[in-house]
């Protein structure tokens, strides 16, 4: 029931942004606050009513792909509407690797360690487990459990439990593939040391959209081995009683390539052009991300109990 999710803030919201004149590009924060709302609503009721309906190979990714370009019309907007941005840069090294016990079942495990370069310098450690069942051969169905702790100089800042559901759908073209991954987050935040202004226990929800195209540049030397280039972009949007009424939580332009060892094993490196939208005002902050990932996958065949 939509209007139970998302209640009658939400549904005013997408009428507004239907039905609302836009005027071009000059957005009020009412509207681009509508427009994220539609980006999230749309794509969920279409994936899932696909899903529901069919899992034939022939799933266009249409709706998905309209998301992505309305995505780049937001952070437009956003850039153009904020004059207060600031900016930074961050370094992120990630491990995951994946158990497959069969064609369906499997368990991921995430590792990613992140430096910020802000006054004070901080650091983030990111741990990542869930389970995932392919039901069909382009379908995935996820549920994990991530644990984030933040320092600044050396001090624990803020640790937050970060539960989530994913289904994620991914299609071949030849030498391309195109996956579209939606991720639905419930964010629980607490806080060792506040100012008055802050709360110690913060709670959210989170919604993530990301369409990712890769495309096979050239072989390596052997079948198995290439070299991939990787674009794409992921709309996260966030709602609840404490994010001051602002939708949009961050956009993530992301370019890179991948290095195909084998079947099993790969590694990434990825520019991400990131904007996120601040907690208590409408500026945003520009971040500039260096991301290295090392990816495997490891065959644990389950053992016939016979």
């Amino acid at each position: 029931n939509m209007s139970t999710i998302f209640g009658m803030k939400a549904q005013r919201s997408l009428v507004h942004a239907i039905f609302g004149p836009f005027g071009g590009m000059n957005f009020h924060k009412t509207q681009i606050r509508s427009i994220s709302f539609t980006l999230w609503i749309g794509p969920l009721r279409a994936l899932f009513s696909i899903v529901d309906k069919t899992r034939s190979q022939s799933i266009g990714p249409s709706f998905l792909i309209a998301a992505l370009l309305c995505a780049g019309l937001l952070n437009t907007a956003l850039l153009a509407q904020n004059k207060n941005t600031d900016h930074l840069q961050q370094h992120w090294l990630q491990y995951a690797g994946e158990f497959r016990f069969n064609e369906k079942w499997s368990t991921t495990l995430e590792g990613s360690f992140r430096s910020i370069d802000t006054d004070p310098h901080a650091s983030q450690v990111l741990v990542r487990l869930s389970a995932g069942y392919r039901f069909h051969a382009n379908w995935k169905l996820s549920l994990g459990m991530a644990d984030i702790v933040g320092w600044r100089s050396g001090i624990l800042f803020r640790n937050e439990l970060r539960p989530h559901q994913e289904l994620l759908h991914n299609k071949q073209f030849g030498r391309c593939s195109l996956e579209e991954r939606l991720r639905i987050e419930e964010r629980f935040y607490h806080s060792p040391e506040t100012t008055i202004s802050e709360q110690s226990e913060q709670f959210n929800m989170r919604y993530r959209l990301r369409v990712l195209f890769k495309v096979e540049l050239f072989n390596l030397g052997a079948p198995e081995r290439a070299l991939v280039l990787d674009l794409g972009n992921e709309v996260f949007l966030k709602s609840g009683t404490q994010t001051s009424g602002h939708t949009f939580d961050q956009n993530r332009i992301l370019i890179g390539a991948s290095v195909q060892f084998n079947k099993d094993l790969s590694a990434s490196l990825h520019y991400v052009a990131q904007l996120v939208g601040a907690v208590n005002s409408n500026a945003v902050r520009r971040e500039d991300i260096f991301w290295v990932t090392i990816r495997q996958v490891i065959n644990v065949p389950l053992r016939d109990p016979r």
